[in-house]
């Protein structure tokens, strides 16, 4: 059925994804790839931030700070309504559902979808390219167990998501799986 401000929704109605996991989950290059293929419209939020502070994520927040840089990442967030594509898969950074209401609003405006490939997958993932992640600076041998633990703490939250895809079911074809079986229902 038809809601306001884009709620899940089939036809000429907005079905607007938000994509929640772990960095190194694949949000951003599942969810380009299943946009591409669906031929639905995509946003990063990492990459919008990142535009209009003409700063990368890193820099953002090392120069801000973390607050600063949430704040700008709930603002991005809420500006994905603005965007006239009528089907949108949004890739949210790490921590978009964790702070404020953000997951409650995700819900109120579209459907959260937590991809989650698992701790072993996101652990490759991010080791050649844990230097440009600020939540993993620091000391080469403890740099595995802090994201780990972070990992941990965030999972109850992105748990709570509407839609899972764990396993290998996180990956390209499971999520155009999922939104075709989710606009047909």
């Amino acid at each position: 059925m038809a809601g306001p401000q884009g709620k899940i929704t089939i036809g000429r109605i907005p079905l607007r994804v938000y994509l929640i996991g772990f960095m190194g989950a694949g949000k951003s290059t599942i969810g380009r790839q299943a946009a591409r293929d669906l031929g639905f419209g995509f946003l990063d939020l990492d990459t919008v931030i990142e535009t209009a502070a003409n700063a990368t994520i890193r820099k953002l927040i090392e120069t801000e700070g973390e607050g600063v840089f949430r704040e700008k990442e709930r603002k991005a967030l809420h500006q994905t309504l603005d965007t006239p594509i009528s089907h949108l898969i949004v890739a949210t950074g790490g921590g978009v559902p964790c702070f404020f209401d953000n997951l409650d609003w995700i819900n109120a405006h579209g459907v959260s979808l937590f991809l989650d490939p698992g701790w072993d997958t996101i652990r490759q993932r991010l080791e050649p390219h844990r230097q440009h992640r600020p939540m993993l600076q620091g000391d080469d041998q403890t740099w595995s167990d802090r994201a780990k633990a972070l990992y941990e703490a965030r999972l109850p939250i992105y748990q709570a998501a509407t839609l899972h895809l764990e396993g290998s079911s996180a990956s390209t074809s499971g999520l155009i799986t999922c939104l075709q079986n989710l606009m047909e229902s």
